[in-house]
């Protein structure tokens, strides 16, 4: 019954949030990235770009993962999960021997940053949790170095530990909602009701880029870019990875380089606060793309199906 609610949701509720222009005109961005896979433009050298939400595998080389971001972002978040939802993950911990033993030069900005040198090119790679509270929705704390079970913190919860820790946090997939089989679905009004509540009251910085929204989510990026626009909220664009190393970074961020500070871990978070806040949301590059049906399957759809197909595959 579960199934068939949240797919009648989907349906009615998607229907409802496609049917206006914007939706429309990011058709032919949408089948291009689908049907071809997204590009990235050269990166600005006045710009620091970052990608701060993606999963890695636990076995992955941590040489092919930085090879791989540096060519696309100057930042990368290393992003666990709740612990009941972490297991064969790449966590922050493991970093250090990764690098020593893969031969990566690297240096310590602190517990919660490392600055990493592949081939004489510098990427930093920070520390961060993707926690999922009461209320169904997810926070991204990028230098949170702590868990929570799932769904043990209500968000109001969660903020306030963010804050306590000094980092720097965001809410992502904020139009979705997950579901079980078909990965998310769409708000209800009473949901959507209680999300415009929260952007009300805390004034979120929301990803209003994810690149695991294509298919039948697609229009829900949409959705979040018109909703940061109706509440005035700042958007981030994340790559939201699941394993795949070559799409990190296809969706991303650009700081003002100015904005940037890297001279401490303190200084680095902080800096991240001041590029995403209210003041400098009108000097942000929000590059948001879309991951390819095959990818979205193989990644996304085949593990919740099949997690022993996946595993063989190389795609768990």
């Amino acid at each position: 019954m579960t199934l068939i609610k949240d797919l009648y949701t989907l349906t009615v509720k998607g229907t409802q949030y496609s049917a206006n222009l914007e939706t429309v005109m990011e058709i032919p961005h949408f089948a291009h990235d689908l049907l071809i896979g997204a590009k990235s433009a050269a990166k600005d050298p006045d710009f620091v770009y970052a990608d701060l939400h993606a999963h890695f595998r636990e076995k992955e080389s941590i040489r092919k993962i930085v090879n791989e971001a540096v060519k696309r972002v100057d930042i990368l978040a290393i992003t666990h999960r709740n612990p009941e939802e972490n297991a064969g993950h790449l966590t922050f911990d493991m970093l250090e021997e990764k690098l020593t033993r893969e031969e990566v030069p690297y240096q310590n900005i602190g517990k919660r940053v490392i600055k990493a040198t592949p081939d004489g090119k510098e990427i930093y790679i920070v520390q961060a949790l993707e926690c999922y509270v009461k209320e169904l929705q997810g926070v991204v704390m990028v230098g949170m170095d702590r868990n929570y079970p799932l769904q043990k913190l209500t968000l109001d919860e969660a903020i306030r530990e963010a804050e306590n820790r000094g980092v720097f946090w965001f809410l992502d997939h904020p139009m979705s909602i997950p579901a079980p089989v078909i990965a998310f679905r769409y708000p209800t009004d009473k949901e959507l009701r209680m999300k415009e509540g929260w952007f009300d009251k805390y004034h979120p910085v929301i990803e209003t880029g994810n690149h695991q929204n294509p298919l039948w989510m697609y229009p829900s990026n949409v959705l979040a870019r018109r909703i940061a626009k109706k509440h005035g909220l700042t958007g981030i664009a994340n790559s939201d990875t699941h394993f795949r190393v070559k799409e990190v970074g296809l969706s991303r961020t650009a700081i003002p380089r100015d904005l940037f500070d890297p001279r401490s871990e303190e200084a680095f978070l902080i800096s991240l606060r001041r590029a995403f806040s209210p003041e400098n949301k009108g000097r942000l590059k929000v590059e948001s793309g879309y991951s390819s049906a095959w990818s979205f399957f193989a990644y996304m759809v085949l593990p919740s199906l099949s997690p022993s197909l996946a595993e063989r595959f190389g795609t768990r």
